[in-house]
């Protein structure tokens, strides 16, 4: 959990710092929801942007995050990911719970295993 509020406050500190009104109009959402995923972030990144640029959402926006987030989340959801992360005892992703991403689970599961040999 603090490892989630953490990575939010870097996140909200740096787009707010970069962020400007007219990159916020000309958000490509797709592209959002693709970049969030394949960096393992939640997608309720989204209602954050909304917020971050005091925008309301646009028809279509949602949508249009969600599609490039799960084609990102088909990236980030590897194997070779999923064991990263288990190695780094970092939690399981948010982005990878669909059941279908069980190659991540196989992954963190075994990252998680070696870790704890490693710690022996």
């Amino acid at each position: 959990m603090i490892y989630k509020i953490l990575l939010l406050i870097l996140l909200l500190s740096s787009c707010g710092s970069t962020l400007k009104e007219e990159d916020c109009s000309q958000r490509d959402w797709l592209e959002q929801g693709l970049s969030d995923a394949s960096r393992g972030l939640e997608k309720s990144m989204y209602s954050t942007y909304l917020k971050v640029c005091s925008q309301k959402e646009e028809t279509n926006t949602l949508e249009q995050y969600l599609k490039g987030y799960l084609q990102g989340a088909k990236k980030y959801c590897s194997y070779y990911q999923g064991k990263l992360v288990g190695e780094s005892s970092r939690p399981f992703p948010s982005v990878c719970e669909v059941a279908r991403f069980d190659q991540f689970s196989k992954g963190y599961n075994e990252g998680k295993k070696a870790k704890k040999k490693a710690l022996k």
